[in-house]
């Protein structure tokens, strides 16, 4: 077994918002196995902040509790059902049956494998230290990305069908006008990690391979809109104390205009 180094930098900061509603937690295990998680409670909900705190200390504590971890998706599910018990019960305590939801990134590392779950909006980047380039894993969950997949489905359908190059072009216009009408709300979430337990927790993961040198960013919207991802790379290079990157991250997407909560975890393999 090789046993893989990592140099870690987390941060959180409120930015201009009264507030923090994010939260994280990233925890090593006694083999070896990293745990890191991101939430971004939802800023039009009261409470929320209650839902993302929680949910991050839940599952670092759940990770912690476990012997080596074989089957990263199945510690997930099982640890995601009782956190979702523990937010429900920390939320009646506040507001009765309310449903309050957060974003969830997160990411299982274990020997050069990353396993990675997601809800909502927050991202998870890699970047290829052979191919020098970036890479967003996760999938944002957004009426945006809705429309896009039920037509791109609908094209692949009637190009398998031999339709006319009228028929998808007629399919390119409805789309384009369903996602002009709805310009207000495109970005809005269409799933999110909720605190009431009737609610069914439906989450997409990804498996992608890690070497020496690669980086993992995971953060939130008030990040990743605000910076460009060469950036990571170049605070990286020009800082000698790693721990600090996060932090010079967070300065630059407020310096950049940046006017949410602003969380990451940055982690590369050494």
């Amino acid at each position: 077994m090789i046993k893989k180094n990592f140099l870690v930098s987390c941060g959180s900061a409120k930015g201009l918002r009264p507030n923090n509603e994010d939260a994280f937690a990233f925890e090593k295990n006694i083999f070896g196995q990293l745990f890191a998680v991101i939430c971004d409670g939802i800023g039009s909900q009261l409470h929320s902040e209650i839902v993302s705190t929680n949910t991050t200390t839940s599952l670092a504590h759940l990770f912690l509790q476990k012997r080596k971890i074989k089957n990263p998706k199945r510690f997930f599910s099982k640890a995601l059902k009782n956190t979702q018990k523990i937010i429900n019960k920390k939320i009646n305590e506040v507001r009765k049956n309310a449903r309050i939801g957060t974003t969830l990134i997160s990411c299982f590392i274990d020997e050069g494998k990353v396993t990675v779950f997601n809800i909502g909006d927050s991202r998870l980047f890699h970047f290829d230290s052979n191919e020098k380039k970036w890479k967003q894993i996760s999938n944002d969950h957004n009426y945006l990305n809705l429309i896009n997949d039920k037509f791109d489905r609908l094209i692949m359908e009637k190009k398998k069908a031999n339709a006319s190059e009228h028929e998808i072009e007629l399919l390119e216009i409805n789309r384009e006008e369903i996602i002009q009408r709805n310009e207000d709300n495109i970005l809005a979430l269409t799933k999110s990690f909720e605190s009431n337990e009737k609610t069914y927790q439906n989450y997409d993961t990804f498996d992608i391979k890690i070497k020496k040198n690669d980086i993992i960013v995971l953060c939130c919207d008030g990040l990743y809109n605000w910076i460009e991802l060469s950036k990571i790379n170049e605070i990286i290079d020009k800082e000698t104390d790693f721990s600090k990157v996060a932090d010079k991250l967070i300065e630059l997407a407020l310096k950049n205009g940046s006017n949410d909560n602003i969380t990451t975890i940055v982690i590369k393999e050494i």
